[in-house]
């Protein structure tokens, strides 16, 4: 992903210092050329830059500001921490800001687990992130230009084979937005017997059977036509063709699949008190046709859609398609299991264990929490981490402030940032998410202060995990273990600010 990254937006990122001057000269030309700002010739770094601490307004002033900070980012940071940065902050489109959440919402699955062909895909939505509907053409033409670009750069790294057999993976083979059944909201059970009428699918039409990943909306529809079907209609059977699929889009690629949310059904048939069947393959017989009508009539007035062989002749002659239409939302994930272990028993095994890492052992000690009551959370921060753990000039520390992306800077947050500064400790504003806390800290060994802004504002010290648990110092309870689902659960659903001390 960062070859692809690099070739695909700034090659020369490894050797210039903030700035290409030949991309920004070529783009200067065009710029006076059009008599307006067509072209940005931006780097990785400048990019950043204004990911970080500007506005996309493309104006001459806003290039200046941009080029400060370019200055200052490459004066401060390793070309790696920019380059992370960067991935970590990038409009991938869909909404989805982050490598991370790109990585999830259109592979469903973690950054590290991307192949060559998902990679080419993502950097080649950056130069034009899609905001309203994933468009196939689009993806297609940013990989093959993200190939070719790999192959021009990185010539000895990826050979023209491996690039023409990542290029012939289907693209529905590849992209699945919102694939997973949760994150569209199909999460239902309907019954294999449900008010008298029993469910059979096409491919075991022998036994009934339940139907799994169905919308809340199409499962309350549903019943209301078994009841009255199974009352006045004497039906006891239902044949399907099945409900959901992870196919997001249907027929043209811009229709979204009804059955990629679980809000559609499709019916082949039914079955009688009496015994009788009918087929809906068989509706050019005008008996067979004389028992369906009633049905469709029925279907119609509890569903907003049923097509039928006339709708579509070429898909629907041999089943109705029946559909809820309305809002698609996610539905919440259950809550996750209780730790395995208890927390007497984890804190006797860290008690335990011999060499633990400094971070830990001094969590274990208490000194992150000494003698914070009464002060504010800048000096009790400054007080309790930098002099009590550093043992080191203030002048040569960093602070990163990380800030979720779902809330705004709270208070005690920029109460932390001057009392840094105040101490003379140089700061850094970027923007990562929550849940990318524990990565950061087993990655780099520096505790994080996390300022929580509900129920009440105030900081806490996150210095790593242990098992199901969290090693966290709280200057209202002292050291303790918090389980990792009950802080993922305060912190999704709050405003949360993470400062990240580089210690």
């Amino acid at each position: 992903m960062q070859d692809a990254t690099i070739a695909m937006e700034d090659h020369a990122f490894y050797r210039h210092h903030g700035f290409d001057w030949i991309a920004m000269h070529h783009a200067l030309r065009v710029d006076l050329s059009e008599g307006q700002v067509k072209e940005g010739g931006s780097t990785i770094t400048q990019q950043l830059a204004k990911n970080l601490f500007l506005t996309s307004d493309r104006t001459i002033w806003r290039k200046i500001e941009e080029a400060a900070y370019t200055l200052e980012l490459e004066r401060m940071l390793p070309k790696s921490r920019i380059l992370e940065l960067y991935l970590n902050t990038i409009d991938y489109g869909m909404g989805q800001r982050g490598l991370k959440a790109a990585a999830q919402y259109y592979f469903h699955k973690t950054p590290d687990k991307l192949t060559l062909a998902e990679s080419a895909i993502l950097v080649g939505i950056v130069s034009d992130p899609m905001q309203k509907q994933v468009d196939p053409q689009r993806l297609i033409v940013g990989q093959h230009t993200a190939f070719s670009r790999i192959r021009y750069f990185f010539p000895n790294r990826y050979s023209q084979e491996q690039c023409d057999l990542a290029s012939g993976y289907p693209l529905n083979m590849l992209v699945y937005p919102n694939k997973d059944a949760w994150d569209r909201g199909a999460t239902c059970e309907i019954p294999a017997d449900w008010h008298g009428v029993k469910f059979y699918f096409f491919e075991n039409p022998y036994e009934p059977l339940p139907i799994d990943n169905a919308s809340l909306s199409l499962k309350v529809r549903l019943a209301g036509f078994l009841v009255e079907a199974h009352q006045h209609l004497h039906v006891v059977g239902i044949d399907h063709l099945g409900v959901y699929n992870d196919r997001s889009t249907r027929q043209e690629e811009k229709v979204i699949s009804s059955h990629a949310y679980g809000q559609a059904i499709d019916i082949s048939g039914f079955r009688f008190a009496d015994g009788s069947r009918v087929s809906v393959k068989d509706h050019n017989n005008p008996k067979v046709m004389a028992r369906l009508a009633p049905l469709e009539a029925m279907l119609n007035r509890h569903f907003d859609a049923v097509v039928d062989w006339n709708d579509d002749p070429k898909r629907h002659q041999t089943h109705f398609h029946t559909e809820v239409k309305g809002p698609r939302s996610t539905t919440p994930r259950p809550v996750q299991d209780p730790p395995a272990k208890s927390v007497e028993e984890t804190m006797a095994e860290i008690h335990q264990t011999k060499h633990l890492p400094a971070r830990i052992a001094t969590w274990l000690s208490g000194t992150f929490v000494r003698q914070t009551t009464g002060h504010s959370c800048g000096e009790a921060c400054v007080a309790a981490i930098l002099s009590d753990y550093l043992k080191k000039p203030t002048s040569e520390l960093q602070l990163m402030h990380l800030l979720d992306t779902g809330g705004a800077r709270c208070t005690r947050s920029d109460e932390l940032i001057r009392a840094f500064k105040a101490h003379g400790v140089q700061t850094v504003d970027t923007v990562a998410t929550s849940d990318e806390l524990l990565d950061d800290i087993a990655t780099t060994g520096i505790p994080a202060i996390v300022t929580l802004t509900r129920p009440t504002e105030h900081w806490i010290v996150v210095v790593g995990e242990w098992g199901d648990y969290l090693l966290v110092s709280d200057p209202q309870r002292g050291n303790l273990l918090l389980p990792k689902n009950e802080f993922y659960a305060r912190s999704d659903g709050e405003s949360v600010c993470v400062e990240k001390a580089n210690l």
